[in-house]
């Protein structure tokens, strides 16, 4: 017989072994301490088949930008897995019950999650609701367009651990209160996960290099990135692998993406989730080179339809709008929502447009519009014009963006 049940931190190391084993991932002691290191870590859960532990599942406590500026908490499931021993037994199901039935028990309305598997997490009402664009640009093909402007006068210094914790942190803020998707950051997060770089963590990769922007003497924008070098034909053609790239203006944003595009002996730069409507796909001259590529980012489920929406923040506003929500999984979603005022509750109101709550929680950032549910059959109107008075009533002007994986 297969018990779920909380986890202690004594029983970390033990908790981090099955997703070991299917990524890959030594459970190594420094693992386990930096996991502990995070206040964010709050929910530990097992799967125990007798006195084995045999999957797990976490989730970190942090909160969402939503539009509008407005942040909302969030727990977000990590160290999700199942012992391939265990497969094909409701293990998994029986650990995303326990998770939402805890995140409902700890009042939040939102839970958040990164896909290992994209066909996993659709069944337990989680939406994409994030993309995350991947680049490879040339650096002879990386010509920006205009002129720099105030972008000329940036300054640059390469900082070590302990500067870019305390230097990174004020401009990652600025941009996350105006950035849907972005998480919000303690300053453990900052030095334990975010800019660390351990060896046994690194994995043969390059050391992590760390660049302050600073613009008339203000700090105003930052990267952490990777360079290595090989060469081809006996010629070195390095790449530059960024791990982490913002300004907090635009021009701070031009002068740190021009900074790594003119880094010496490096042929190719690489960038993962990036927003999808990154500056630099204006910046270029050729937009094509940057060979952007789409992948599914952060997933949103919500836990309770009419707390979520209502803490929701809002970039526009409109007449009352009737959502009827169907969520076989977490059953007391089920019904029709009024919408009115930034606000929503339940209603006997016939809803104007009907949807899932996995194509709801899509629309939850701001990032995917109703109609386009609608054309994939994910949404219904029943009332003429909902759809797009629901698109304008939920839209960001900023697509969603987290760029990192939790």
């Amino acid at each position: 017989m297969i018990t779920i049940r909380p986890t202690s931190l004594d029983e970390d190391a033990a908790l981090l072994g099955p997703m070991g084993i299917a990524f890959g991932i030594g459970a190594v002691p420094e693992r386990v301490a930096r996991l502990q290191s995070l206040a964010e870590f709050q929910m530990r859960l097992g799967a125990f088949d007798g006195d084995a532990l045999v999957g797990s599942a976490g989730s970190w406590s942090f909160a969402t930008t939503t539009p509008g500026g407005v942040a909302v908490e969030t727990e977000g499931l990590t160290i999700v897995a199942v012992l391939p021993t265990h497969r094909r037994r409701g293990i998994l199901r029986e650990l995303m019950r326990a998770h939402l039935d805890e995140t409902r028990a700890r009042g939040k309305s939102v839970a958040s999650l990164f896909a290992s598997e994209g066909s996993i997490y659709g069944r337990f009402g989680y939406g994409v609701a994030s993309f995350g664009g991947s680049i490879a640009l040339d650096r002879d093909r990386s010509q920006f367009s205009g002129a720099p402007g105030a972008a000329a006068t940036a300054r640059f210094r390469l900082v070590d651990l302990d500067e870019a914790a305390r230097e990174f942190a004020p401009i990652y803020e600025r941009v996350r209160l105006a950035t849907p998707g972005l998480l919000s950051r303690s300053p453990s997060w900052w030095r334990s996960r975010r800019l660390s770089d351990p060896d046994w963590a690194r994995a043969g990769r390059p050391a992590q290099l760390r660049v302050l922007c600073t613009l008339d003497g203000r700090p105003a924008g930052y990267a952490a990135y990777r360079v290595g070098t090989h060469v081809v034909d006996d010629v070195l053609a390095g790449s530059l692998d960024v791990v982490e790239a913002l300004g907090d203006s635009p021009a701070a944003t031009r002068a740190i993406w021009r900074y790594l595009c003119d880094t010496d002996l490096v042929r190719t730069i690489r960038a993962s989730l990036l927003p999808i409507d990154h500056p630099l796909l204006h910046l270029v001259v050729e937009p094509g080179r940057l060979g952007m590529r789409l992948n599914d980012a952060v997933w949103i489920r919500l836990v309770d339809v009419a707390a979520a929406l209502s803490q929701r923040g809002w970039e526009a506003e409109g007449p009352p709008l009737v959502i009827g929500v169907r969520d076989a999984f977490c059953p007391w979603n089920e019904g029709s929502y009024r919408l009115a005022d930034g606000k929503a509750a339940r209603t006997g109101e016939a809803p104007d447009l009907t949807l899932d709550v996995d194509a709801l929680g899509a629309t939850y950032l701001g990032g995917v519009g109703f109609t386009r549910l609608a054309d994939a059959g994910r949404a219904v109107e029943r009332t003429p014009g909902a759809l797009l008075r629901a698109d304008a009533l939920f839209r960001s002007a900023r697509a969603p963006w987290c760029p990192e994986v939790f």
